[in-house]
């Protein structure tokens, strides 16, 4: 009798590990989903350059805030998100630590405000080309995305003269 009961008990505790698993695997996938992504693209360059920068608009649809913290390229030595200031009549670049994006809201990454900066580019993106851009959030944690390499203003933005601060 009492190895019919650790039987019961073993199949018992086995059935519960693997309902927990099939319950919590779509609640695990929507985590990654957290966070919608549309309209990245990268903006092309001439070869030469050591910079470029990736623009989107990013929907919380989690049920928590989050944040932006970080973005990762194969093609660039150092990444970073920036936003725009104006100071002594020009518009500067400034790095940021985050872009907080509260639950159910918008964060839009666009020209001449919060975008993510690519500095010492190993390799240049060309026109028409799609990139891999690695968003790091703070509690959706990685999101991979494609963008479309395209042109966009160069170092002009809203027809101002642009400087970076690094």
């Amino acid at each position: 009798m009492q190895k019919f009961m650790k039987q019961n008990i073993a199949v018992f505790s086995v059935s519960l590990l693997v309902l927990g698993v099939v319950l919590a695997g779509p609640a695990l996938a929507m985590d990654k989903m957290a966070m919608h992504i549309s309209g990245q693209w990268v903006r092309a360059v001439p070869p030469v350059s050591k910079t470029t920068a990736a623009f989107m608009t990013i929907v919380n649809k989690s049920g928590q805030d989050d944040a932006l913290i970080g973005a990762e390229v194969e093609f660039a030595g150092k990444v970073e998100i920036h936003n725009v200031r104006k100071k002594d009549g020009m518009m500067e670049m400034f790095k940021v630590e985050e872009v907080a994006i509260p639950k159910g809201k918008t964060a839009t990454l666009k020209p001449g405000s919060f975008h993510v900066m690519m500095m010492g580019l190993t390799s240049v993106p060309t026109k028409g080309e799609t990139v891999k851009v690695t968003l790091v959030f703070r509690n959706a944690g990685k999101v991979t995305v494609e963008a479309e390499v395209r042109e966009g203003g160069m170092g002009m933005e809203n027809g101002k003269k642009m400087k970076m601060k690094h």
